[in-house]
């Protein structure tokens, strides 16, 4: 019997100097998700987060996982496994 798996340690990057790549990136977070939701494995949003780096400050733009907005942080802790 198939139970439903979460999946741990994704990491989803890109550089975002327009609108275009914005846009782009929100579409590939919307693959992953379809990706994972195909294969019964889940994102716990509230797990999720956004992190951008830049030169000097900025708007850090607004994504979002299962229409569920992703928190923006200034830091975080990568488990590299």
């Amino acid at each position: 019997m198939w139970g439903e798996f979460v999946c741990c340690y994704t990491l989803l990057y890109s550089a975002v100097n327009s609108d275009g790549d914005r846009l782009r990136l929100q579409a590939n977070i919307n693959a992953l998700h379809k990706w994972s939701s195909n294969w019964k494995m889940l994102f716990h949003t509230y797990k999720c987060e956004v992190i951008t780096f830049s030169k000097g400050p900025t708007a850090a733009p607004q994504y979002s996982l299962r229409n569920n907005p992703l928190e923006c942080v200034d830091q975080t802790t990568y488990l590299d496994i």
